[in-house]
């Protein structure tokens, strides 16, 4: 009998945690609409001639400073001809 107990407690209490987990996964009509207009560009962002791309420049060689202190490596140049692309000047923070 109390195996059987154990195991109905352990069942119970993996079900409880299951519930609690797929009820914070979900989102509300609400939460869904803000974060979905959040996430897109406003027209004025993407009107704006500059393009600010924030980045930690402490991962060399993909993101860091070069001998003058200005942002260098494989990111920095990916996003320098991705801001020329689109025409437009970057600055990264």
């Amino acid at each position: 009998m109390p195996l059987l107990a154990a195991r109905r407690t352990v069942l119970s209490a993996a079900a409880a945690a299951a519930l609690l987990v797929l009820t914070g996964c979900s989102k509300s009509d609400d939460a869904k609409s803000s974060a979905s207009s959040a996430s897109a560009p406003s027209a004025d962002t993407l009107e704006k001639p500059t393009l600010v791309v924030g980045m930690e420049l402490a991962y060399p060689p993909f993101e860091g400073k070069d001998a003058q202190g200005n942002p260098a490596g494989v990111s920095v140049d990916f996003m320098k001809d991705f801001a020329k692309s689109a025409g437009k000047e970057i600055k990264i923070e």
